[in-house]
């Protein structure tokens, strides 16, 4: 019972609040950050790029009347995937398990889980 006591102490504490604040924040903006990450890969992965003008048979597909024509030198190169990506991808997704056991942690105040987000 009086172990119990002084971990609800030592968790109601203004500090420990604003600390447990200041983890959850960062977990999410982590988060983001990541998750936005691994959509951008997930893209390049799969590489669906746009349609050129040879898929149509030569003719423009139907569009704004008022844009100009496309040429050759306007054409956006495609960024294709790389081998550094597969060490991105990896960083990027440790990354969003980092936040995730992060947001668990500041959400149910285990003392496990403190020492598996403090350990990462």
């Amino acid at each position: 019972e009086a172990s119990r006591r002084s971990q609800i102490l030592i968790l109601s504490s203004q500090e420990i609040f604003e600390a447990q604040h200041r983890v959850k924040i960062f977990s999410f903006l982590l988060m983001i950050i990541s998750s936005m990450e691994l959509l951008t890969l997930l893209t390049l992965f799969v590489g669906q790029g746009t349609a050129s003008s040879s898929e149509y048979g030569g003719e423009v597909p139907p569009g704004n009347p008022t844009d100009a024509p496309p040429s050759a030198s306007n054409e956006v190169e495609l960024r294709t995937w790389q081998p550094s990506d597969y060490v991105d991808t990896a960083i990027s997704t440790f990354g969003f398990y980092v936040s995730l056991l992060g947001i668990k942690a500041t959400t149910e105040n285990t003392l496990q889980l403190a020492r598996r987000y403090l350990g990462c």
